[in-house]
């Protein structure tokens, strides 16, 4: 495709995501050769041998002032304090100390809750308790991504989360659906 592209003098960049170091140092060769194209790669382990033409910039947890502040931005209601304990929960992830603050109704404090009661409430959402959804929760937690879009799994890893979960891939991809829901989880077509 890089090659295609330049061969028309298109100014493309082209993202590749999950993409391993020989892949990435290929693609960053041709783009340097070819001129008109650029490369976005993505990966979880980045690692020291790149081409020298590489800038790697490495995504880190957001500062608890940072999540107490998108908190604060997206729910005044809640409190300082407990906006605090969010952002701590949260470990500098914004979405989950969102999603968690979805939770807090108007004059209700957080205060004296231990962080696997503040897990379940991120969980549950006002959901019943289900222990197979959290089966697969945790069967899918294994993995940094996986692709869970394919509807009759040829090309998935839902029939070995099933077997992790102990379920049937159709329960495992049901509850992935019910946990992005509750946005516990990303699909990225």
């Amino acid at each position: 495709m890089v090659r295609r592209l330049a061969a028309v003098h298109s100014r493309a960049v082209v993202l590749i995501d999950n993409c391993g170091p020989d892949l990435h140092r290929e693609l960053a060769t041709a783009c340097k050769n070819l001129g008109q194209v650029s490369v976005l790669t993505i990966e979880y382990d980045v690692r020291d041998d790149l081409p020298e033409e590489t800038l790697v910039f490495r995504l880190r947890p957001a500062s608890s002032e940072t999540v107490q502040a998108v908190v604060g931005a997206h729910h005044p209601h809640i409190s300082e304090v407990d906006r605090r304990s969010i952002a701590e929960f949260a470990g500098g992830n914004a979405r989950i100390a969102l999603s968690l603050a979805g939770t807090v109704s108007n004059g209700e404090s957080l205060a004296g809750l231990r962080d696997v009661d503040l897990f379940q409430r991120l969980f549950l959402q006002r959901y019943a308790d289900d222990e197979g959804v959290l089966r697969t929760a945790g069967a899918c937690a294994l993995l940094y991504s996986f692709n869970a879009t394919d509807p009759d799994f040829s090309e998935s890893e839902i029939p070995r989360l099933a077997a992790v979960a102990e379920q049937s891939a159709h329960t495992v991809f049901r509850n992935i659906e019910l946990l992005c829901r509750r946005d516990l989880g990303r699909v990225v077509i």
